[in-house]
């Protein structure tokens, strides 16, 4: 809860969004027996929350919690009806509810071995990004090891390393001054001329014409 709200806050202040949908994975085994089953029982979750300038953070971390201790008490509704529900018009080869993601792993580390065998979990690279952005956070021996899976046509490394040290940046805020508003969270100085440039670049001039049509 703590990591989303900090994200959140992240977000919106580098895009001035205040209504953002960040998508998690849940296991989706809390039925009885299903702990012990084979196959894949995961499902995507949607949270949903707003942040404004004025918030302090404290109040979007409560605001935080409430939207996932809601999420994951309906975490068996396919996802596939909330995407309905939503009615989003995204294209097929997008997420059609959000295109920023987070995943916590904090299961513990497991080695099987037997008589005859050993084997133990290897990580494995992913060549492709399912979303613009998904940030994965992994509890190890050392601590917590944050790793960021982006679209390479939409940002490029260096992009991706400002928005986590921003990240990292906005949780040792929350940690040391949880009372502070989201808009005295600072920014990478990157992210923040990359963001006022972009805005720049959207603003459109409107022109007024009148006209006066005699018959």
């Amino acid at each position: 809860m703590v990591m989303l709200a900090g994200l959140r806050i992240l977000l919106h202040r580098w895009t001035e969004e205040k209504d953002i949908v960040i998508g998690t994975v849940s296991s989706n085994r809390s039925w009885s027996g299903t702990d012990r089953m084979l196959g894949c029982f995961l499902n995507f979750l949607p949270l949903r929350n707003t942040v404004a300038p004025s918030d302090a953070a404290l109040d979007v971390l409560a605001r935080e919690r409430r939207s996932v201790l809601d999420a994951f008490a309906h975490q068996a509704c396919p996802f596939v009806k909330i995407a309905a529900a939503a009615g989003s018009s995204r294209g097929a080869e997008s997420n059609p509810v959000y295109n920023v993601g987070f995943l916590l792993q904090n299961f513990p580390a497991m080695k099987f071995a037997g008589e005859s065998f050993s084997a133990e979990f290897l990580e494995l690279e992913a060549e492709t990004a399912l979303l613009d952005l998904r940030f994965v956070a992994q509890e190890i021996s050392e601590g917590l090891k944050l790793d960021c899976e982006y679209k390479t046509d939409l940002f490029d490394g260096a992009t991706v390393d400002h928005i986590l040290r921003g990240y990292v940046a906005v949780l040792e805020g929350l940690t040391e001054a949880p009372t502070r508003t989201v808009a005295q969270f600072a920014l990478p100085a990157a992210l923040t001329e990359q963001a006022e440039s972009a805005r720049r670049r959207e603003l459109k001039q409107s022109f007024v014409i009148a006209s006066t049509f005699t018959a």
